[in-house]
């Protein structure tokens, strides 16, 4: 099993922030992880079909063989001037989110390395001979679907599906987002997640502290680009359960340095 060092470090962190129970399949990951011990065997309440499903704290599920990360979340979105996410943690960004999700965006970006994902980072501003410049997010490129009951089945709907644009009631062009893994930050002596703190999960626009953005967008929390809302004859109502599945494509979006309108904060 390779693993990358970076990716060695981002979960070492990450293990310091959930605290997992000693001695659960988490624990031993993270423990392997730091290279510690050896590679960790799921317990047979964690596994399935051979052990290729794992459960994870924060109602993860991860699928190794098929390359997803699936977690639970609530629509909450029905009327509002704009739609900025598809999901948000509780009582943070619900007002202009589609779902919310009791995952923690920690507890997904660890699922993400855990199936072969290295974040890239999100957009970033820095000021550079007295003009300020940007990096581009960039990052390994997913897809995000709705898993839902209709009629007794289950049905899998990609996330652009339920995404119009305000202006020409066009659907979402494409199903793309960047996995750019949020930031680390240090805030009272402790490493903190950032969007565990500000809630930004999966986000068509650039907050710079999200897990999962939108690709192709240059979009900020301040505007500048086309205004979303979600599709009301698709959407279900507020309050029904779903799930979102993450899935990993081979595709990869380099970092762009951008200048000028691109980089104003």
């Amino acid at each position: 099993m390779f693993i990358c060092r970076r990716t060695l470090a981002l979960a070492v962190a990450l293990a310091a922030l959930l605290a997992p129970a000693p001695g659960s399949f988490f624990t031993s990951f993270c423990a392997f992880a730091a290279g510690d011990d050896p590679a960790p065997q799921a317990p047979a309440s964690d596994a399935a079909e051979g052990g290729e499903k794992k459960a994870m704290p924060g109602n993860l599920e991860i699928n190794v063989k098929e390359h997803y990360v699936e977690f639970d979340a609530k629509i909450v979105f029905s009327e509002g001037d704009w739609v900025e996410l598809i999901a948000c943690t509780p009582n943070t960004l619900e007002y202009e989110s589609l779902c919310v999700t009791e995952a923690k965006p920690s507890q997904i970006h660890l699922g993400l390395l855990m199936i072969g994902l290295e974040p890239g980072s999100p957009l970033t501003y820095f000021e550079e001979n007295g003009k300020y410049v940007a990096d581009s997010p960039y990052g390994p490129v997913v897809k995000i679907s709705y898993v839902l009951e209709q009629d007794g089945k289950p049905v899998v709907v990609p996330a652009n599906d339920w995404i119009v644009d305000q202006e020409t009631g066009e659907k979402l062009k494409d199903n793309r987002w960047i996995f750019v893994g949020s930031r680390f930050v240090e805030l009272n002596g402790k490493q903190v997640y950032l969007a565990d703190t500000n809630g930004a999960v999966i986000s068509m626009v650039n907050f710079t502290d999200e897990t999962i953005v939108r690709d192709r967008t240059l979009v900020t929390n301040r505007g500048g680009g086309p205004v979303y809302n979600i599709d009301h004859k698709l959407v279900p109502k507020v309050g029904t359960k779903i799930r979102i599945r993450i899935n990993t494509t081979d595709e990869k979006v380099e970092k762009r340095r951008l200048t000028d309108d691109g980089a104003k904060p």
